[in-house]
């Protein structure tokens, strides 16, 4: 990858960018001149990484951040993606009822060693 010709900063870049916009477009030609820039096609691209680094949105509305191809789910009418259903989860796990089985057994046991005591006596 050739190194960055680029001498001024992104904010300066930036400006440059408003200073020549032209009936709605950037004047990318002026723009790589006053940026000392290899080409416009260079600026252009500037612009773009930029866009898409700091989320912004394009001319069309769109944002360079968000994108229905890449969610992964389906989509419902309004190109909103749907929500995934949650699986039901089981109320009591099985950790704990072996502890109240062990709980049972030991109180089973000290009945009838209190109820063995009790006989001899």
């Amino acid at each position: 990858m050739p190194p960055n010709t680029c001498k001024v900063t992104d904010l300066q870049f930036a400006m440059c960018c408003l200073n020549n916009i032209a009936g709605g477009a950037v004047d990318y030609d002026k723009v790589s001149d006053e940026c000392g820039m290899s080409s416009m096609s260079a600026a252009s691209q500037k612009l773009t990484r930029m866009k898409k680094a700091h989320s912004l949105s394009s001319a069309d509305g769109s944002s360079a951040a968000a994108s229905p191809a890449k969610s992964g789910g389906a989509l419902v009418a309004g190109g909103t993606p749907k929500r995934a259903k949650k699986t039901p989860t089981k109320t009591g796990s099985a950790k704990k009822r072996k502890v109240d089985q062990d709980d049972d057994e030991e109180a089973q046991a000290k009945v009838k060693s209190e109820m063995e005591g009790d006989g001899e006596d």
